[in-house]
């Protein structure tokens, strides 16, 4: 992956920043939504964060699927020391002929327990930063 080229400081650390599991899921769903379309796809994808930074994330692998795409990145998450780290967060895109957008939880994600901020109780445990980056990105 291509490491970021920004630090902060922390406790008088120099750390360096990574990527956070919304941005790797945005960036695989990017690519895959590239691909499905027929796209030219590169080993990377350019992605907006919602403080606008622009962030271009490699693609660990990409695959057509039975009517599908499906993509990987690998998460960075920097000198965060996130349990994470290291893992690959994939994405599979299809396409609906009625053009409805609908985010599903994979492997991996929990579902909401309760009603409450976060969504309705038996929701994908997946938060509305991501979500909405997600969907900005595939329309």
């Amino acid at each position: 992956m291509k490491k970021l080229e920004e630090y902060v400081i922390k406790d008088g650390k120099q750390l360096r920043c990574g990527y956070t599991t919304g941005s790797c899921a945005t960036a695989a769903t990017a690519g895959a939504a590239r691909a499905l379309l027929g796209m030219e796809c590169e080993d990377t994808v350019e992605i907006d964060t919602p403080k606008g930074i622009k962030l271009e994330i490699e693609l660990e692998s990409l695959r057509l699927e039975g009517g599908a795409a499906i993509c990987s990145v690998k998460k960075d998450s920097g000198d965060d020391p996130d349990v994470t780290n290291g893992i690959e967060i994939y994405s599979k895109v299809s396409l609906r002929e009625d053009k409805e957008l609908n985010i599903y939880g994979g492997v991996g994600i929990g579902r909401i327990t309760v009603d409450g901020f976060w969504g309705k109780a038996g929701s994908w445990a997946i938060n509305q930063t991501p979500r909405n980056m997600i969907e900005r990105e595939i329309r």
